[in-house]
């Protein structure tokens, strides 16, 4: 029922995480970490618009979330 909620708060995480991964590729002028991380907000921005209009988006992201341990 709250697969959508999890979902965006799941994103949310990862965002923060590439933000900083970001910024640390600034820091060191790496510019692959600083292409990689734009390229994951990126998709993770595309996602998040995705998964509010499509349920089984949200539940198999999370899925593949638990699978991988990540979650």
């Amino acid at each position: 029922m709250f697969e959508r909620i999890r979902c965006y708060k799941n994103l949310r995480k990862a965002d923060k995480f590439l933000h900083g991964m970001n910024r640390l590729g600034e820091i060191t002028n790496d510019k692959d970490i600083i292409n990689e991380a734009n390229e994951a907000l990126y998709v993770n921005a595309k996602v998040k618009k995705k998964i509010w209009h499509n349920r089984k988006l949200a539940e198999e992201y999370n899925l593949e979330l638990i699978r991988n341990g990540l979650c």
